[in-house]
């Protein structure tokens, strides 16, 4: 079995594929698009969440706010009622977000 090359910039909707942490992904047209519907159900749910921060020996620390984080590195644990500027998403390429606290931080600096 071998696996073809693809180039990211042939898919119509214009985006790439990246097996970095924490992404999870549909393919359209999958051989079984209900067990990897089960499969994305089951990762995204209270018991997948909580097992992948498990395994993950701290490093992971899952956006749910219904399950423990006793496994979840300290300095990795979301600081509740702090604002988080979000890196990834469709937003990620509107850098005014990001420039404007740089912006304070340099402010309150000087």
């Amino acid at each position: 079995m071998s696996v073809d090359y693809f180039d990211a910039k042939s898919f119509k909707e214009g985006t790439g594929v990246s097996t970095s942490n924490g992404n999870v992904a549909f393919i359209d047209r999958a051989p079984h698009p209900s067990a990897a519907r089960v499969a994305i159900n089951w990762l995204l749910s209270r018991e997948g969440q909580s097992l992948l921060q498990k395994i993950s020996r701290g490093e992971n620390n899952s956006l749910r706010i219904d399950i423990p984080k006793d496994d979840v590195l300290p300095h990795l644990r979301l600081v509740e009622g702090a604002e988080y500027l979000l890196e990834v998403g469709p937003g990620y390429k509107n850098m005014e977000p990001a420039l404007q606290i740089v912006d304070e931080v340099w402010k309150k600096r000087k």
